[in-house]
């Protein structure tokens, strides 16, 4: 029996492969051991009604006709309701809900186990939890947002890592240009800086010095007329 090639993991340890959704769907084919241990499985989280018609099935190997007549509906509408169950436990939300479900709040969780695991409405949801539909829906939205971003990784390819990926290695140490400098050298330059601004300074003195009325007409206050 072709399956997929990644099983997702039950909350209570128990790994579980889904197989392949051509052979799930199609209820006319002779139902495998497999098949009927994944939908067994998954019938845990459904609703009662809906867990007592899989083990029916899957279990007590009943078939439509025998189930319709017990239940009082047509034999269509029996594989119709099977055929809608099996195919929400197959859906990439019902994995995801299941593995990340521990992680959110307790209002998130119901919601999803509500919705999804369960397979109720929106409205059904609220009824059940006693909840707004405000609330379900809000929920619901987040839970759906964040699958979303989940499937988007997930079906971004990697990049193999390549020498560029590598951080570099760190380089020889640069000096500054006067690390060579010893510590007189160093202190002789300081010494000649500083002389060569008080030169500065003593020339800016003397020009100030030799042409006083300038520097006071400068700043002497205007005569108005």
């Amino acid at each position: 029996m072709n399956t997929h090639t990644d099983p997702w993991r039950r909350t209570d340890g128990k790994t579980i492969r889904t197989p392949h959704p051509d052979l799930a769907a199609d209820l006319r084919r002779k139902r495998g051991r497999e098949l009927a241990d994944f939908v067994l499985a998954c019938a845990d989280w459904a609703t009662p009604e809906d867990r007592q018609l899989l083990k029916a099935v899957y279990a007590d190997n009943m078939n439509a006709v025998q189930i319709a007549r017990l239940s009082g509906s047509a034999p269509r509408a029996v594989r119709r309701r099977v055929r809608k169950i099996i195919q929400r436990f197959l859906d990439p939300r019902f994995a995801y809900v299941m593995q990340h479900r521990h992680l959110w709040n307790t209002t998130r969780r119901r919601v999803a186990t509500a919705c999804v695991l369960q397979g109720r409405t929106l409205r059904g949801a609220a009824r059940h939890l006693d909840s707004s539909l405000h609330t379900v829906r809000k929920e619901m939205h987040a839970v759906e947002a964040l699958f979303q971003a989940h499937a988007l990784a997930a079906e971004r390819p990697k990049r193999p890592r390549t020498d560029h990926d590598r951080p570099a290695e760190p380089g020889p140490i640069q000096l500054h240009d006067d690390a060579h400098k010893t510590p007189t050298l160093r202190l002789r330059q300081l010494d000649e800086d500083e002389a060569d601004r008080q030169s500065r300074r003593d020339r800016a003195t003397s020009r100030l010095v030799a042409s006083p009325n300038t520097t006071a007409s400068r700043w002497a206050p205007r005569k108005e007329h």
